[in-house]
């Protein structure tokens, strides 16, 4: 089933530009949707978002974890992991040119016509 939350995205910087999003992720969502909903409102000086927008795919969601240490031995005991509510998202232009430069690599090795 469906499910629409409301985040909101931090930027990332990483090599291959990803940027955060606060909203849950779960396995199995990777390469799903994130979109912009239209808003009627917006920040002072600047204009509101009316369309709805790809931007981008979840790559993954972000865990969060914790060590606990003996005090006597100063060994890690037990590890606790959890979701921590953040997901890591691909901007659609990075897939787009992903895109792009993969068809035109194939169509380079299958003697086919450039995509326009």
């Amino acid at each position: 089933s469906s499910r629409i939350v409301h985040g909101m995205a931090q930027a990332h910087k990483i090599p291959y530009r990803l940027f955060l999003i606060d909203a849950p992720a779960f396995p199995g969502n990777s390469g799903g949707p994130v979109v912009l909903n239209p808003e009627t409102t917006a920040i002072a000086d600047t204009k509101p978002n009316t369309q709805c927008l790809l931007a981008g795919v979840i790559s993954q969601q972000l865990r969060s974890r914790e060590v606990a240490v003996s005090e006597r031995t100063g060994d890690p005991r037990i590890v606790f992991e959890e979701d921590a509510g953040l997901a890591e998202v691909v901007p659609v232009e990075f897939v787009k040119e992903t895109a792009i430069e993969e068809i035109s690599a194939w169509q380079s090795r299958t003697n086919r016509g450039r995509l326009e």
